[in-house]
């Protein structure tokens, strides 16, 4: 067997180092393209809540933002480590089961199966009761009392109620509406999902009251007709609540301590 020259030997060396190099090269380009490529992906598009949203609510795009993070900072947000639902379009119409507050995503486990919602037995308050009246309709026209709302309870009389002349009457103040015909959803319409300009003869309205409220409520029923005046948000936290005024007697003292 022959013995390799140097000249040979020093050839086959050059060319090793060639290939070497030639890999590396190719290495360092593709990741060199990878890099590119983490740097030039689409971000995270996580779904929040634009603002605070209470439990019962059904949910609107406008009450969602989209916050968009890059891929290398995502791992270390909080929403890396949350199950949540990345489609705007799952969220829409949907109604929460729990308060959200803004900036907040939102999971399965934070709303109701799709088409559910709470149960008027869910929002009943402790030591109250859920009784249904029929209310001349006419105060609902575009969502006039929604469900959510707080109103005041009126009672026109017949006229021929015990031959007296008819007469309208506050019963009841601060009176918290749970729902409207079939719907038990905060923002929601009588008969209707949408907004409508069109008066409603008569709506079956389900109201939270005491119980001597509810025997009241149920015996005006059958002697005139009940109508709704629809109380300011302000006025119902800032007054009745805070002030300590007597809003669940529907007494005559506890009416003009009310109205005044």
């Amino acid at each position: 067997m022959s013995r390799l020259s140097p000249v040979t030997l020093l050839v086959a060396l050059v060319a090793v180092l060639f290939a070497f190099a030639g890999a590396f090269t190719v290495r360092q380009y593709i990741e060199g393209q990878a890099a590119v490529e983490d740097v030039t992906a689409e971000p995270m598009a996580v779904p929040v809540a634009a603002i605070n949203l209470e439990s019962g609510r059904e949910i609107r795009e406008s009450d969602l933002s989209t916050i968009r993070i890059p891929l290398d900072q995502y791992p270390q947000t909080p929403f890396a480590k949350k199950v949540y639902i990345s489609d705007v379009a799952h969220l829409k119409g949907r109604v929460l089961r729990h308060s959200i507050d803004a900036g907040d995503s939102l999971g399965p486990d934070d709303l109701y199966p799709e088409g559910t919602g709470p149960t008027v037995a869910e929002q009943l308050p402790a030591g109250m009761r859920a009784v249904t009246v029929k209310v001349t309709g006419s105060g609902f026209v575009d969502g006039f009392a929604a469900p959510g709302t707080e109103v005041d309870v009126l009672f026109r009389s017949s006229e021929e109620d015990d031959d007296r002349p008819e007469t309208t009457i506050t019963a009841l103040h601060g009176i918290q509406v749970l729902a409207v015909d079939s719907s038990p959803y905060p923002l929601s319409l009588p008969g209707s999902s949408s907004p409508s300009s069109t008066p409603v003869e008569d709506v079956l309205v389900t109201f939270a009251v005491l119980p001597t409220e509810a025997t009241l409520l149920k015996a005006l029923e059958d002697r005139g007709e009940i109508s709704l005046s629809l109380r300011p948000e302000v006025d119902a936290v800032g007054r009745t609540r805070e002030s300590g005024c007597s809003v669940r007697t529907g007494t005559p003292r506890a009416n003009a301590d009310c109205n005044s």
